[in-house]
């Protein structure tokens, strides 16, 4: 009963992680020839990394300080409304947000303009996503968040047998390249005036 258990929660070790959906945004990636950027939802950075797909996520074992205030801010504004207990661990609550629901603006995940700024040509995540310049590229039927008990172990139980398909997938058309030459340069006293400074910046400023 315990293997039973453990297989149905959590499947084949190899079909549960492995995901079609994933597999083929890569090969997209790829035949593009374009350097891009994913950031995820609701799921750890590292899945969609392992299929080569680069991520924004600052949810990592291991970056560089000034990422990780990059991301901080990035995701700022989007976790106004988070207790101040949780805030030290507001990246975590990407991966696994204290509230459930089918549907999320970007804004309320992350700031959009800075998501572009980091080269964030796609999204990835369990729930609908919506906001200007979000394309939709993948979609179940229904939201994670949408389906009763019943039908997330239904779900997941077709997971063991052929990957993890309940996903989300967007491209935003927002995305910078990943670079680009600035036709003029502000210079300011700090790191902080510097981040605090692009995150009131407009679209063209930046």
């Amino acid at each position: 009963y315990g293997n039973l258990r453990e297989w149905v929660s959590e499947g084949s070790y190899v079909l549960n992680f492995e995901s079609p959906v994933l597999k083929a945004l890569a090969a997209d990636i790829r035949r593009s020839g374009k350097p891009v950027r994913a950031a995820s939802f609701q799921m750890y950075p590292n899945a969609p990394h392992a299929y080569g797909i680069e991520t924004a996520d600052g949810f990592q074992v291991l970056h560089l300080r000034r990422y990780v205030e990059f991301w901080t801010k990035m995701i700022e504004a989007g976790q106004a409304k988070t207790p101040p207990q949780d805030r030290e661990n507001r990246t975590y609550l990407l991966v696994n947000p204290a509230e459930h629901r089918p549907q999320w603006e970007l804004a309320e995940l992350f700031d959009p303009e800075l998501l572009a700024l980091a080269n964030v040509r796609y999204l990835i995540s369990r729930d609908r996503i919506t906001g200007p310049g979000l394309v939709s590229l993948h979609q179940p039927e229904t939201p994670w968040s949408a389906l009763g008990v019943r039908e997330k172990i239904e779900t997941n139980l077709r997971a063991n047998f052929t990957g993890r398909t309940h996903l989300y997938v967007y491209e935003y058309a927002h995305a910078f390249p990943r670079f680009f030459v600035a036709p003029r340069v502000r210079v300011l006293a700090t790191g902080a005036e510097v981040l605090d400074a692009m995150a009131a910046a407009g679209r063209d400023e930046l």
